[in-house]
């Protein structure tokens, strides 16, 4: 690995970026693979402030939907069992590899799944939207099995596409042994990895549009009315979504998200008597402490190396309260058609985020 001098041909826009940066560059070369994950942290962290949260949760986590950056956690990276949470995935799966005007045909065993149900019969055909809010307002296990069974096949290839999605994210501390959520040993994730797949979910407009729903009527052959289980849609302005989840082994799992002003957060308890007044809490104390800044706009922020042009594929952000400047320092690696750039301040590791090559 050698580092290239300046005169390696590159140029960065950055006329985005706010004028509390100050931007210093160092590039380098290989031809190394990287992980495509990484935790960002906040320029300001909980541990240094005077709070307290979710004293009866086993694990909890908020983070900035924008940057990724964790504001707040306890046990975060601790597996535990996640109960209808599980349906965020399900979703987010059906979702990419269906069409919501597809109809399914509801089998004898989607029918008569246990727990949670929309009263789904044997042989009834449903479109995949209409079961999609099933699944995410009134947390309908049957939906679920006929969803998985509708669009991938069966239930194992459902899962497995679960899990493969998983990987594609860098989770390392979940699996889905269902599409729904019944309590299985293999069945697990962590407070951190379930807030990472719910803020890849919410950057689809269905997803969104399901858990935001506070209530919605079916169509086709049996009209049937959904009702949010999510208390914070009724009770909470910021509320945007996202799902609850409860059995006797998980506890009560609640996965909430909220939007005002450009920022958005995603809160995430396991096992929590006191969820509802924990995530307003967290909510509360994420909007009064935090903001999100741009740091490179997909639009204008890109690297010339060579005769090659790297660009980031989305909009990336970083978390630090609002009166906060800082020194931002890049460290770029530029690999097989992509370029790696790490971000720092000069006393601290910030994240990292990707470029790829693109034509101009």
């Amino acid at each position: 690995m050698r580092r290239y001098s300046y005169k390696y041909i590159f140029l960065f826009n950055v006329v985005m970026i706010a004028a509390v940066f100050i931007v210093s560059f160092v590039i380098r070369k290989t031809e190394d693979s990287d992980l495509r994950v990484s935790i960002t942290t906040p320029l300001i962290h909980s541990e240094t402030l005077d709070v307290e949260f979710c004293k009866n949760a086993k694990a909890a986590v908020i983070i900035d939907a924008a940057s990724g950056a964790v504001l707040y956690d306890k046990n975060a990276s601790v597996r535990l069992p996640m109960a209808s949470t599980t349906k965020i995935m399900t979703a987010l799966a059906v979702i990419e590899n269906s069409s919501p005007e597809d109809v399914i045909t509801v089998s004898l065993s989607a029918a008569g799944v246990e727990g949670s149900s929309i009263y789904l019969a044997a042989g009834e055909k449903i479109t995949v939207l209409d079961l999609l809010y099933g699944l995410m307002l009134e947390s309908g296990n049957d939906a679920a099995t006929a969803l998985a069974e509708g669009v991938f096949g069966s239930v194992q290839a459902c899962v497995d596409t679960m899990n493969e999605m998983c990987r594609g994210m860098g989770l390392v501390d979940t699996h889905f042994e269902n599409p729904h959520g019944l309590d299985n040993k293999n069945h697990y994730t962590t407070a951190y990895e379930l807030a990472v797949i719910t803020r890849e979910a919410m950057k689809n407009d269905l997803f969104r549009e399901l858990v935001s729903a506070k209530s919605y009527v079916t169509g086709g052959e049996k009209s049937r009315y959904f009702s949010n289980h999510n208390r914070l849609l009724r009770s909470y302005p910021r509320a945007i979504g996202v799902k609850t989840g409860y059995t006797s082994k998980s506890g009560r799992c609640l996965v909430t998200a909220t939007s005002e002003n450009g920022e958005e957060y995603i809160a995430v308890t396991l096992c929590d008597s006191l969820d509802w007044e924990d995530h307003k809490n967290m909510h509360s104390f994420a909007f009064d402490t935090f903001g999100s800044r741009e740091i490179a706009d997909k639009e204008s922020f890109c690297l010339y190396a060579g005769f090659t042009k790297y660009v980031p594929t989305e909009d990336i952000y970083i978390t630090t309260s609002d009166d906060r400047s800082f020194k931002l320092n890049y460290r770029i690696t530029i690999g097989n058609n992509t370029a790696k750039v790490d971000y720092s301040t000069d006393s601290m590791s910030l994240g990292s985020f990707y470029l790829e090559e693109s034509v101009f």
